[in-house]
């Protein structure tokens, strides 16, 4: 199990990077490696609600949505 509650939606990032977003109200990216294991790159947990969606911004950015209203910014790095 990858999140705690339901994943909401799956978000390809790059050729390598992906992001969940799920109804435990966080965020996860993850790295797909050359052996097809995948491996987290890092959590956020910036909302207050489910978090519906989030679009790359590139530079290893995204802006996310969800449902306490919010916008927000995350940038992650391996």
């Amino acid at each position: 199990q990858v999140h705690d509650a339901a994943i909401r939606t799956i978000r390809k990032l790059d050729d390598k990077h992906f992001a969940t977003m799920s109804e435990d109200y966080s965020i996860k990216i993850w790295k797909r490696e050359e052996s097809n294991a995948i491996t987290i790159v890092c959590k956020s947990l910036a909302h207050t609600n489910f978090v519906t969606d989030c679009l790359p911004l590139g530079f290893n950015q995204i802006i996310s949505c969800s449902y306490d209203g919010q916008l927000k910014f995350c940038k992650w790095q391996e």
